[in-house]
């Protein structure tokens, strides 16, 4: 989705930008042995920030340079996390785990028919009665599921899964309401 960066949001950036650039300088300065070298990082960064309140415009091509760096490096840590969730469920299915990796027999559909879930297990689809509601959220039912099913390992999952979550980005939008789905 296309924004147009308002003048409050180049200015926020570039106060980042200002003390991220401030904080190498004073850094380096000081490795240097250059004396007072956190002066100089002071005076520099108060200097580009004036700069950069009087004229939000320079912010312009490097917040949208910045854009362009952070989809790239979303994508590509979307990429690895998912690579690292499949790699741990396929190697706790190769270790014994509940997980089934072995297809069906060649006559059988793989379909399983769904039981009648017990009153306690509605905030999930297992057929483990859960203590926690669906007001407890997802990673305590999750986490509860793990345990009383005999899968703790998934518990590994939910560092990665928030990770996940937190590079997922935007949302597309919505299908519609014209969606029809196989009953």
């Amino acid at each position: 989705m296309f924004r147009v960066p308002t003048r409050s949001l180049l200015q926020s950036f570039w106060l980042s930008l200002t003390v991220t650039a401030a904080v190498l300088i004073g850094i380096t300065l000081w490795a240097l042995d250059v004396p007072g070298a956190a002066l100089w990082a002071i005076a520099a960064g108060m200097g580009s920030s004036f700069v950069g309140f009087t004229q939000p415009n320079l912010a312009r091509r490097p917040y949208e340079a910045w854009k362009r760096v952070a989809r790239l490096g979303r994508r590509a840590a979307r990429l690895w996390l998912t690579g690292v969730i499949f790699l741990v469920v396929t190697l706790v299915g190769w270790l014994g785990g509940r997980i089934a990796l072995k297809g069906p027999e060649p006559k059988r559909s793989g379909w399983i028919p769904k039981s009648k879930l017990p009153v306690g297990s509605y905030a999930g689809d297992s057929d483990i009665d859960q203590k926690n509601g669906a007001a407890a959220g997802w990673t305590r039912r999750f986490g509860e599921w793990a345990w009383r099913s005999g899968n703790a390992w998934a518990w590994s999952l939910i560092p990665l899964l928030a990770l996940l979550k937190g590079v997922e980005g935007e949302s597309a939008g919505s299908l519609g309401g014209n969606v029809y789905t196989l009953y």
